[in-house]
């Protein structure tokens, strides 16, 4: 008897700490209770997303394009969405929540955006001026107006002179210049080049950077896939892919501050590398962490097997080796097809990304969650990786961004029914929502806890309510999906409240979330099963 008490003991510390461990479960005061949101603003029009930003108070931004269908053929507009923490729309943002724009009846779109501390909204994409697609950079008020201070009406396009120009990342200087990296393509190319532009805080060229504003680089076809930081110093290294015979391999190139190249950075400014592949290396985003330490995901093909690669790397573009194995972490792809497309960088210094899974029935958005050395963050997910079903035909995710010190959003596009819709999830990473029997003043559910727990096939749910309500408890699986309805809409009398739970026997083990939901209020129990 004293051995079952000292083994029932352990097991409750185990599951107790571990239940406090784990993260990475969906935020239910996000998306109606569910932690997502699929939005498709008009049912005949498609919708994709490529950037997200999250505002001081909490407000979430995403940046695409919307086009009229077919998707192959139809032509692009810009599309900007500004989301309440809850999800829904923000009608006070620009004309109900969004904006649809167009110019010249071209292809237009956002790829990148950051927000300023003044409250401004600041974007890079493409639009079309005079028959090409020239670098776009647009400046919003806060309320989704254009800022008539910048450019005309808010816009600045600059044509590189090249058939097409677009923008993959936008930087706001500390004396508010702009600096926007993309890519170009002039007629006589088979490839992209990249470009440089420099903007004054009002808009127009800084002729004081390379040759009056633009710096393009026409001998270094670096392919589309361009990124760009700006280091502490105010040097700016762009990356991209390069065919070097017949490899692609990735390629940096380090600029001072007023636009040339820095020749001490490489070979004449030049590096160029490989992720572990001799046949394809490829970088989908880079961002710089606080330490001034450049981070990027990308993959890498070998003969049999083709990974995910994180990489970290100093200022000089060397490997930095307290970072996975000589600064490259790894992670095996489950199909040929997966992809993690950008990344973000939690307060304590670990690494969160978001894509795609291709290994089921359906893609699935993908996330990871790595710590500061590249290694999996088992506290994540399972085994540092979550996949979320928002119920569509297929669904990725594009843009990820950390929330304060807690939350984590990804955004993305799904399709279901030729129909292309904008995506976003919303995830506890921190803090996890547990039982607390200690009643909060302004809550009306309380001292809500479960018992057993780890449950088998039953279980009994206490909990005490301040007035008579209306209940509704159900079970949750760790995307969001409810997988068993226990209470419809009852009405329990305050007071204290034992109700029995009998648990489907097909339900799968591992965590999951016990929803107690008034009209007013959520409250959520962890639940190992």
């Amino acid at each position: 008897m004293k051995f079952y008490h000292t083994l029932t003991f352990l097991l409750f510390i185990f599951f107790n700490n571990y239940l406090q461990a784990q993260t990475g479960y969906p935020d239910i005061s996000f998306g109606n209770g569910t932690g997502r949101v699929v939005t498709n603003l008009n049912t005949n029009r498609l919708c994709q997303t490529e950037h997200v930003m999250v505002q001081p108070d909490g407000k979430i931004i995403a940046l695409g394009n919307i086009r009229n269908p077919p998707l192959a053929s139809g032509i692009p507009d810009i599309l900007i969405i500004r989301y309440n923490t809850n999800g829904k729309l923000d009608s006070t943002f620009a004309q109900n929540g969004f904006i649809d724009d167009d110019f010249e009846n071209g292809s237009d779109g956002i790829s990148c955006g950051l927000l300023m501390s003044d409250g401004k909204i600041l974007v890079g994409g493409y639009a079309t001026h005079n028959g090409s697609s020239d670098f776009l950079v647009m400046r919003l008020n806060a309320d989704g107006s254009r800022d008539s201070t910048f450019g005309t009406n808010g816009v600045v396009l600059t044509d590189i002179q090249t058939a097409t120009d677009q923008i993959n990342s936008i930087h706001l200087l500390p004396d508010g210049k702009i600096i926007a990296c993309g890519s170009v393509r002039y007629s006589f190319q088979t490839n992209n080049s990249y470009a440089l532009v420099r903007y004054m805080p009002d808009g127009l060229l800084d002729s004081t950077f390379a040759d009056n504003g633009i710096f393009t680089n026409i001998a270094e076809q670096t392919g589309q896939g361009l990124h760009s930081v700006v280091l502490p110093d105010g040097k700016i290294i762009t990356m991209g892919p390069i065919n070097q015979f017949s490899q692609l391999k990735v390629a940096a190139f380090r600029h001072h501050p007023d636009g040339s190249y820095d020749t001490g950075f490489g070979t004449n400014g030049r590096i160029i590398t490989t992720l572990g592949s001799d046949t394809y290396n490829y970088i989908y985003a880079a961002k710089l962490q606080p330490d001034g330490k450049i981070v990027f995901t990308g993959t890498a093909s070998e003969t049999t097997v083709a990974n995910h690669i994180i990489g970290r790397f100093n200022q000089d573009f060397q490997p930095d080796a307290s970072f996975g194995t000589n600064g490259l972490a790894k992670i095996a792809r489950a199909s040929a097809s997966d992809i993690l497309v950008d990344l973000d960088f939690h307060t304590d210094g670990k690494i969160n990304l978001t894509g795609c899974n291709y290994a089921g029935a359906k893609p699935l958005m993908m996330l990871y969650q790595l710590h500061p050395n590249g290694d999996r963050d088992s506290s994540f997910g399972i085994n540092g990786q979550v996949l979320t079903d928002f119920g569509q035909n297929q669904q990725c995710g594009y843009a990820v961004a950390v929330v304060g010190d807690s939350l984590l959003v990804s955004a993305g596009t799904s399709e279901k029914n030729t129909k292309l819709s904008v995506i976003l999830s919303r995830y506890v990473i921190k803090e996890p929502v547990v039982s607390n029997t200690r009643p909060a003043p302004d809550k009306m559910i309380k001292h809500a806890y479960i018992s057993p727990n780890p449950v088998t096939s039953a279980a009994v749910l206490h909990f005490s309510l301040e007035k008579a309500q209306s209940l509704s408890i159900d079970l949750m699986d760790m995307q969001g999906r409810v997988v068993q309805q226990f209470k419809q809409h009852q009405l329990f009398d305050s007071g204290a409240h034992f109700v029995h739970l009998t648990f489907n026997a097909d339900l799968p083990q591992g965590i999951m979330l016990l929803r107690i939901q008034t009209e007013d209020e959520i409250s959520t129990i962890k639940v190992i099963r």
